[in-house]
């Protein structure tokens, strides 16, 4: 049913120093972890390489008016309440035994969702799941790792929205694994696995710390103690979901014509993190939308929170090679832009520098441009 890979996924201890570290550090306005030396994101790729689940195809959408359905009614949902507890679904799974029928699958689902993918503070599990589960042969198909990413930022979200929010859902075991594949704190020594794939395979628990040292060694973190961005191995891309993954990510890359370039053109970075290791010339304001005026001193251009800044000293007129020669110019940045377009993927987009003389007229035009480009208000 396109879950396999959760069935190999080994106990595991939740963290909860590490987990409350890392929460605490999140940014609802920009959906990531602010660390010391940036921003660091859970990604689609990250979902697909922990938990082995695919991200790519029809999304699981739970939100809006969904018709109540006759087999939620036979799970135990009613329209007033559309919920079902885990407890009912245990029950039913003991009942059917041996039966591998369609009862028994979408029940084992609505199961794995309520105690492992999609956890509440309730005890139940969201009878709309079973809209999806219809028709089982197109479940595999579906978008579930991207559906269990937007579900851990909503809780990520609201914990950090309501301080009286005591209870944190979701799957916490993606945010853990999630943290030792990113950031070398706190990693477990990683055991010689049978199953390479998927990562959530593995790591082993990590021992217990007390709250006040996860503090100390984030807020020291280094560069070399962060991986920005996970990159498959030449054995995780040949895996389906990730393969098809990775297809998609190459089709989103959009190469514009040179007749689209000038001498004031602008280029995507992400938010006000802009400036961890390098200088930008006091007049540039960091807002994080950036116009890049080749008659002004820099061109800045930012992949993943990677910094990248080229000054004066190699600009020229192509905008193209002003960029290359800040990548050439920084030899500790990974494998970052198709350059060939000003583009890597759809996250990529035009936005503009701010300087101080004209920072009111820019910043009403910064929200024109948000609302025609990535669509925020």
């Amino acid at each position: 049913m396109g879950f396999g890979s959760v069935l190999l996924v080994p106990d595991q201890t939740l963290n909860k120093n590490l987990l409350e570290e890392l929460m605490d550090r999140w940014s609802c306005e920009r959906k990531g972890f602010e660390l010391p030396l940036g921003l660091v994101k859970v990604t689609m790729m990250d979902v697909a390489l922990v938990l082995g689940l695919r991200v790519t195809g029809e999304s699981v959408v739970l939100e809006g008016d969904v018709p109540f359905l006759g087999i939620e009614k036979f799970y135990g949902s009613s329209v007033e309440k559309r919920m079902i507890s885990i407890a009912s679904l245990e029950k039913r799974l003991k009942s059917l035994d041996l039966a591998v029928n369609e009862d028994f699958i979408r029940t084992f689902l609505l199961f794995t969702f309520g105690t492992f993918l999609f956890p509440n503070a309730y005890g139940t599990v969201d009878s709309r799941f079973l809209l999806y589960m219809k028709d089982l042969d197109k479940v595999p198909l579906l978008a579930w790792g991207r559906a269990v990413l937007q579900d851990l930022i909503k809780w990520m979200d609201r914990r950090k929205e309501d301080e009286n929010e005591k209870y944190m859902g979701s799957c916490l075991i993606l945010l853990q694994v999630w943290s030792y594949e990113h950031i070398d704190i706190a990693r477990p020594i990683v055991p010689e696995c049978y199953a390479p794939f998927p990562r959530a395979c593995r790591w082993q628990n990590s021992s217990y710390r007390f709250r006040q040292w996860f503090t100390t060694k984030f807020d020291g973190l280094n560069r070399e103690q962060i991986i920005w961005k996970l990159e498959p191995t030449p054995e995780e891309k040949k895996v389906d979901i990730i393969f098809e993954l990775l297809d998609l990510e190459n089709d989103a890359v959009e190469v514009p014509s040179p007749s689209e370039h000038s001498s004031k053109s602008v280029i995507v970075v992400d938010d006000d993190n802009l400036t961890n290791g390098f200088t930008i010339p006091e007049d540039i304001l960091e807002c994080g939308v950036l116009e890049v005026d080749l008659t002004k001193q820099s061109v800045l251009v930012v992949e993943d929170d990677v910094d990248l800044l080229c000054t004066s000293k190699c600009a020229t007129n192509n905008i193209i090679d002003s960029c290359k020669c800040a990548i050439d110019a920084i030899p500790q940045v990974p494998k970052v832009l198709q350059l060939v377009g000003l583009g890597y993927s759809v996250w990529f987009s035009y936005r503009y520098l701010i300087f101080k003389d004209n920072r009111g007229e820019l910043l009403a035009k910064i929200n024109e441009l948000k609302k025609e480009i990535i669509g925020e208000d």
